[in-house]
């Protein structure tokens, strides 16, 4: 329950106004939002700045009551659902709140607010995405923090002579090896999605991953992969491994964020065996034919470049999709301080990941203060329980944070 006065405070109208404002008064600090797309037939597309930027046309409001014909989760999936226009900057922010009627509660009783943002992937990697959303909601933003776009930084890494053949060699005999496996067509995905956002508390994910001795992110995608198996062990011919790619960000400098997105492919386990052993695999993955394939997948990115546009968005369609994985999963940056829109403090960050071409199903971590916040997206015909595969996600790590905290980490081998 929140009070009159913090009800005020979170009309959904006023904090647009406000966003308005600030988005005039910080739009050199925050170029992202100020880049479209030039397309133009037979050429390679291009980024130009807009000067004339509308906030009224990016940031909106809107208010749903309970009962009242459309509810939270269609709001989710209209917003959501409706693809980014290509004529203007290509991304779009609602304040959206939920209201309870007043005429049954009598007072300000379970609401909820929420401010939803979609972001072209080609502006930027996920911490492109997070810096922006920081920089343009936070009262009192990172002092010279600013959103690099990808064309503007190129983040290079150096090694010994040779290091770098023999990483591209194993890298492109990775690459080579899905190229053989991805002759398959893939069902195409329907039109209708539906988003599940859950949270889980970031403190004890982390103790949990600090006392398994693994990372969050192999702890978090291992229960994605438990997750998996109970909802689909009934099914039959089931495989034991998933496809699954994981979008990445090479590091800028100091005080930018973003530079060249990547991603990296590896087997996320799906079938029968313990948690432990589960996220143990996991954690191998990632540390071994992870890197090689982040490797490929830069060097295609950058070979992609020097196409022209309509063979970049063939190769693309190709490359990007169910050919070639079957899942979606990232683990974002963690961001640990604390933000305060209009006064308001954002308790938590739920990210939603886009399907791609072909693929049923991506989920999404982020740790937003003490709250790790998780974005399930389905596609409703090809994976039509969302909502199942969040609660078995929270179950598993209720089950297995329950055993470690009463010290029973020797037993999670052959117990879970």
């Amino acid at each position: 329950m929140v009070g009159e006065d913090e009800a005020a405070a979170l009309d959904p109208e006023r904090i647009a106004v406000g966003l308005r404002a600030r988005l005039l008064a910080r739009s050199a600090q925050l170029p992202v939002l100020r880049r479209r797309l030039w397309l133009r037939p037979g050429r390679r597309p291009r980024w130009l700045d807009v000067d004339d930027l509308d906030p009224a046309r990016h940031i909106t409001s809107r208010v749903v009551r309970a009962g009242a014909g459309l509810d939270w989760a269609e709001a989710l999936r209209e917003f959501f659902d409706v693809p980014l226009r290509l004529d203007r900057p290509p991304w779009q922010l609602q304040v959206l709140r939920e209201a309870e009627p007043r005429a049954v509660t009598g007072a300000a009783a379970g609401e909820r607010t929420a401010v939803l943002v979609k972001l072209h992937h080609a502006l930027g990697g996920e911490q492109v995405a997070i810096a922006t959303l920081a920089g343009l909601l936070s009262d009192r933003p990172a002092p010279g923090l600013r959103a690099v776009p990808p064309v503007e930084r190129a983040h290079r890494t150096r090694g010994s002579p040779g290091t770098g053949a023999r990483r591209l060699g194993g890298a492109m005999a990775e690459l080579g090896d899905t190229l053989r496996a991805a002759a398959r067509t893939p069902r195409p995905n329907s039109p209708r999605r539906h988003y599940t956002l859950v949270r889980l508390p970031a403190g004890e994910v982390r103790v949990v991953a600090r006392r398994l001795g693994t990372s969050t992110s192999a702890l978090l995608l291992g229960l994605l992969g438990e997750a998996l198996y109970r909802q689909r062990a009934p099914a039959t011919g089931v495989a034991r491994r998933l496809r699954t790619m994981v979008p990445m960000t090479a590091r800028g400098g100091p005080g930018t964020v973003g530079s060249e997105p990547t991603s990296a492919l590896f087997d996320l386990p799906v079938g029968a065996m313990s948690v432990r052993r589960r996220i143990d695999e996991v954690a191998d993955a990632l540390d071994r034919p992870g890197a090689a394939r982040s490797v490929a997948a830069r060097f295609a990115v950058r070979a992609l470049g020097r196409l022209p546009g309509a063979a970049q968005a063939r190769f693309a369609r190709l490359v990007y999709g169910g050919r070639f994985f079957g899942l979606v999963a990232s683990v974002l940056p963690d961001w640990r301080r604390e933000l305060r829109l209009l006064g308001v403090l954002v308790t938590s960050v739920h990210p939603v990941l886009p399907l791609a071409d072909g693929v049923a199903l991506a989920v999404g971590y982020l740790s937003w203060g003490e709250v790790l916040g998780v974005g399930v997206t389905g596609d409703s015909a090809l994976f039509p329980d969302a909502d199942g595969l969040a609660d078995n996600l929270l179950g598993v790590f209720a089950e297995l944070a329950g055993d470690i905290r009463i010290g029973r980490t020797g037993e999670l081998a052959g117990r879970l």
